[in-house]
């Protein structure tokens, strides 16, 4: 019988290791590769909690600040994708969290008013 502590383990590989060592060491390259190998499908998770494209690179940006700056406690137990799949999710939820919270005037009340024959009306606000 299996200890479960360790049935759902899933080692990563000689190159996601390699790109993790190199990660934490601070190598610029591997944070290039890591966003040009991860960000697509980090983006498509994102945009399937929020609909707006800049929230989701909000959303994604923030994820991946958050992964470099925990790499160190990345415990390579699981597959990168994995772990990095968990943080956008996390990310996009704190975008939607973040959204409830900030109020959102009307535009109505920045647009112009005009009378009915088109006379601009200064109405005070």
């Amino acid at each position: 019988m299996r200890d479960d502590s360790t049935a759902h383990a899933i080692e990563i590989g000689g190159e996601e290791r390699e790109l993790v060592r190199r990660l934490r060491g601070g190598d610029e390259q591997a944070f290039e590769e890591l966003v040009s190998q991860y960000a697509p499908r980090m983006l498509a998770v994102a945009r399937r909690f929020l609909h707006g494209e800049q929230d989701v690179r909000d959303a994604v940006q923030n994820a991946l600040i958050s992964a470099i700056n925990a790499i160190a406690v990345f415990n390579e137990q699981s597959r990168l994708s994995t772990w990095l799949h968990r943080i956008v999710v996390n990310a996009s939820l704190m975008e939607l969290r973040g959204r409830r919270r900030r109020a959102e005037d009307s535009m109505e009340e920045l647009l112009p008013r005009f009378d009915q024959i088109g006379k601009w009306v200064d109405i005070p606000r």
